[in-house]
């Protein structure tokens, strides 16, 4: 009798450090590295115009969204000036752990100019970087999309003579152009084994039996 209770005291030990191991695997998993994201998006379009056509009716719309750890920041300047009007966005989103973020920037403005054709150059620069960090269990993902500008019903034209890096339109009275910028990242938490479940549950079974066989 006296050796069978000491092998019920010896399993019941075993059991209980089971589920106190469980419980610190758990805690490991869940404090351990997580996935993360970084997305930054430089954009710069820049246009010359000829002398006598303006701007005008300028609008610029920022749809930010952030849920659980996602964060943003952003820097958006845009000058209508002639004869060289332009827009630099330098946008950023970030996250870790669980969550997701996102920058969604629409804007539009008008050139305004005589009812005989004019011209239009219009360039673009877009630098931009995605970076995911994917621990083992979780994942990220970045993604970004930049429809940088459209002018639609305008006719592309062959460009004057030392004029490099620009695009060129006809255009004739007032002319609208719109812009989206878009940039995005999500990250997902590591989450423990099943395994570690699967050993969680003997060890509170062996909590159990631990304490049925005190009462007994």
């Amino acid at each position: 009798m006296a050796s069978f209770c000491k092998i019920a005291g010896l399993i019941r030990g075993f059991l209980v450090t089971a589920v106190l191991v469980n419980f610190a695997l758990i805690d490991g998993a869940n404090a351990g590295p997580v996935s993360s994201y970084d997305v930054h998006l430089t954009v710069n379009i820049n246009f010359v115009l000829p002398s006598g056509v303006t701007t005008g009716n300028e609008t610029l719309s920022i749809f930010p969204v952030t849920t659980g750890s996602g964060q943003l920041s952003d820097n958006i300047s845009v000058d209508t000036n002639p004869p060289k009007p332009a827009i630099s966005a330098d946008l950023h989103v970030f996250g870790s752990g669980t969550g997701s973020s996102s920058i969604d920037m629409l804007g539009s403005f008008e050139f305004v100019g005589p009812s005989t054709p004019y011209l239009i150059e219009f360039a673009e620069t877009l630098n931009a970087t995605a970076t995911t960090f994917q621990a083992p269990g979780g994942s990220a993902n970045a993604s970004i999309l930049a429809i940088s500008g459209f002018m639609p019903n305008l006719t592309g034209v062959m460009c004057p003579a030392g004029v490099t890096g620009f695009d060129c339109f006809d255009a004739e009275n007032t002319v609208a152009f719109s812009y989206e910028i878009k940039i995005a990242g999500e990250a997902f938490t590591p989450t423990p084994e099943p395994a570690t479940f699967a050993l969680l549950g003997v060890g509170l079974a062996g909590l159990g039996f631990s304490r049925r066989g005190r009462k007994q």
